[in-house]
Parts: structure tokens; sequence; C-alpha cells
């Protein structure tokens, strides 16, 4: 951004920006979300914040591993027992 001549330290803080949040979009929000755009696409941001997240969620899916089993079993088991009831057994 700031080679863009914006004082944003990322493309996330120029969307937070107070003074870019009026009622009509204005030239300098256009001037700002191109650049933030371009920024974001030169540093690949996309790719790494989407692999940044995927590690974090598999790191807790193997953390989470036997919590989630149980309740993937017993969600399985009240399956059953309800079939079984609606279908008269």
């Amino acid at each position: 951004m700031k080679s863009a001549g914006f004082d944003y330290s990322s493309p996330e803080n120029a969307v937070a920006d107070p003074m870019l949040q009026g009622e009509t979009t204005s030239e300098a929000e256009i001037r700002v979300a191109s650049a933030s755009v371009d920024c974001a696409t030169k540093a690949d941001l996309l790719a790494i914040s989407l692999t940044v997240d995927v590690a974090y969620q598999e790191r807790l899916l193997e953390e989470n591993a036997s919590t989630l089993a149980a309740i993937k079993d017993a969600r399985e088991k009240a399956r059953r027992k309800a079939s079984e009831i609606l279908n008269g057994g």
C-alpha cells in the first residue's frame, strides 16, 4: 500500500479506515480499493491466508479428534434410534 502512496500497513487495514465509510463511494475510496487489490494480488495474500487458515483448522481437527469422534458416534446412535422409532421398531 505504501508504494501506491497510502499509509496502510496492509490491504485489510484500508477497509477499516473510517474516512472511507461514507454514504457514497468517493474517488479516494476507489483509489484505495484499487491499490488494496493490487497489493493483495502482488503479495499473493489470498493464497497465503487460505494456506494458514487450513493449517490452523487441520491442527484443531487433530487436537480434537477424540472429541469429534465421540460427537460423531453419539449423533449416529441418535440417528439410528430416531430411524427405529419412525419406522415402528
